[in-house]
């Protein structure tokens, strides 16, 4: 091999390494940068399901008011939908927590028609004292459901 080729040689193997490491260099930027946009999504939905724990905690005492006294109806929607929907595509592992919240929501929604039944009937004071009584698994159920929402923020989203 000619002696003036080998500066062709080496100046090319320098330039193969340097495209090698900026190509890698950016995969890695690449993949990083993917990253930080995952997990900036993941705690913006987190809010968004938290957010939507608490408009359902609100739907939940409108409709006890229509139910319950009358009042006249707030919100035909229930926002348990979009609880559901963020939990299921983002954090499914909260779902058993949901599902309870929601029977315990439905269960108190069953006894409030009645005591707006009762109610309608003019035995208001028997209702009066109940509600308490029967609003205590919806808290309960709620209150387990936050306790995990807060659990995981405090481990998944470190300052």
């Amino acid at each position: 091999m000619p002696d003036n080729l080998w500066p062709v040689i080496v100046g090319s193997l320098i330039t193969l390494a340097g495209v090698i490491v900026v190509t890698c260099t950016n995969m890695l930027m690449g993949r990083r940068q993917s990253s930080l946009e995952k997990q900036k999504q993941r705690r913006s939905k987190f809010e968004e399901l938290v957010t939507a724990v608490y408009e359902y905690d609100s739907w939940v005492d409108a409709r006890t008011n229509t139910l319950v006294y009358g009042a006249p109806e707030q919100s035909a929607v229930s926002p348990l939908a979009k609880v559901e929907g963020i939990a299921a595509v983002y954090f499914p592992s909260f779902l058993p927590q949901i599902d309870g919240m929601k029977m315990a929501a439905n269960e108190y929604h069953v006894w409030a028609a009645g005591a707006g039944l009762k109610r309608s009937q003019g035995d208001i004071a028997e209702v009066g004292l109940a509600v308490g009584e029967a609003y205590k698994p919806y808290l309960t159920a709620r209150a387990v459901l936050l306790a995990a929402l807060i659990g995981f923020a405090r481990n998944e989203f470190k300052p």
